[in-house]
């Protein structure tokens, strides 16, 4: 629809207008949202099926406090404009309805968006650009686009080179004094005398952003010709920032195959928030991981894993990276220790021309007297079983396929034993 321009002084309240008259009396109006900016969260809502159910002395109120539920309208989480300080609300008994923000700030400027639901038709939207300006003597910061700087600004990538400009008016010209923990790079207060004799007082400051800029604040203000300080706006320098250290650690121990691991990766330096990625043996894989968060740019990420035989001495690397920067990886990798039960496999050989493997078989040890016929890790025995044609040989435990072999011929037998620690004995039984 059409934007309509408002525009409203620095401490007054600002008032967006509104139009929630209703296309049909059966079709009424229920709920009115309000948006700023590109949000899809509303910072404030207007119920009228609320207000048409509350008290009658609520219901002839014709301002609606978003503090007070029971008179309708409620406020949001994820408001900007409004924030917690409450400072809305929604007045219907003007045509067209208007939203009013006490003590508008330069932060309330942008682009609103009031959405109106019927009980039948179609919604629709209207959309209220709100300038704040200030009055003489207040300063205002704006960038090289010269868009409204206050509060928190960006965030800025680490080396961009950022233009703030701060400008007040006044008679005479007021002076303009920078603070704040930057290095100043540019100049001295500039007066340019405007009509009449209201003047208009510029200086400019150049800054290279980097990490030490981070959550900075850089402040204006303007004072008279006694240097006392009349007023000072504010902004604090919000950066995205790659991580500047990893940090893997686990237990000081060997691990248990089958037996859950615990491992902490810890994240510095990231913002706005980091993530973590999880890598074993090369492979990127997805656990179920917990952050902790220590500080504004500290966290930890917890994965509880349960490790594998097959994972001895494999990696397991975290990748720690900023939500705003994956591509700019931090990792740290330990290496895997792990205890795990013997695993045996059998082949069988007859006249070093046919040969079979068993199946895997685990046990807690191999041991036995020696010299009794086929091997296995867990002492389950082979079996031969004898024909005319020839001898069948299956081994213990887990199946092997069946060896035929010529009577009087060679047979071989081996038991390949996989276990940490190392077996230190194999013993064959028939």
């Amino acid at each position: 629809g059409t934007l309509v321009a408002v525009t409203a002084v620095r401490g007054s309240v600002a008032e967006l207008p509104c139009d929630i008259d209703a296309p049909k009396p059966e079709d009424p109006t229920l709920i009115v949202l309000w948006y700023k900016n590109t949000s899809d969260t509303p910072f404030y809502s207007y119920d009228i099926r609320r207000r048409s159910s509350s008290s009658s002395s609520s219901s002839s109120s014709s301002e609606v406090s978003p503090s007070s539920g029971n008179q309708g309208a409620e406020p949001l989480s994820g408001g900007r404009a409004v924030g917690e300080d409450v400072r809305a609300f929604f007045n219907v008994s003007s045509a067209p309805a208007h939203l009013q923000l006490s003590d508008a700030q330069g932060t309330d400027e942008g682009v609103y968006r009031c959405k109106v639901h019927f009980k039948a038709s179609p919604s629709w939207s209207q959309r209220i650009q709100l300038t704040i300006t200030d009055p003489p003597w207040f300063p205002g910061l704006h960038d090289s686009l010269g868009r409204r700087l206050e509060g928190d600004v960006g965030p800025y990538q680490e080396g961009a080179n950022l233009k703030i400009t701060c400008t007040a008016k006044g008679s005479p010209p007021p002076l303009l004094v920078w603070s704040g923990g930057w290095r100043r790079q540019a100049g001295e207060t500039q007066h340019e005398v405007g009509g009449g004799a209201v003047g208009v007082s510029r200086s400019v400051l150049e800054l290279q952003v980097s990490r030490a800029h981070a959550d900075t604040t850089i402040s204006c203000s303007t004072t008279n010709a006694s240097y006392t300080l009349m007023h000072t706006v504010t902004i604090k320098l919000k950066l995205n920032l790659a991580p500047v250290e990893v940090t893997l650690s686990g237990p000081s121990y060997d691990l248990n195959a089958g037996v859950t691991a615990t491992f902490t990766c810890r994240v510095v330096g990231a913002w706005p928030s980091s993530r973590v990625q999880w890598w074993l043996a090369g492979k990127q894989f997805n656990p179920h991981t917990i952050e902790k968060v220590l500080s504004a740019n500290v966290s930890e990420w917890t994965l509880h894993l349960s490790p594998e035989p097959g994972d001895h001495m494999e990696d397991l690397a975290c990748r720690g990276y900023s939500a705003n920067l994956p591509d700019q990886v931090l990792n740290d990798t330990t290496t895997l220790v792990v205890k795990f039960v013997p695993v045996a496999v059998v082949s069988v050989s007859a006249d070093g021309s046919i040969s079979a493997s068993g199946g895997r078989n685990r046990s807690s040890s191999v041991s036995s007297p020696s010299g009794q016929g086929v091997g296995t890790a867990d002492g389950t025995g082979g079996a031969r079983k004898g024909s005319a044609g020839g001898t069948a040989i299956s081994g213990g435990g887990t199946s092997v396929a069946p060896v035929y072999a010529t009577v009087g011929g060679n047979i071989s037998f081996n038991c390949d034993v996989n276990a940490n620690p190392p077996v230190n004995r194999v013993m064959w039984f028939h």
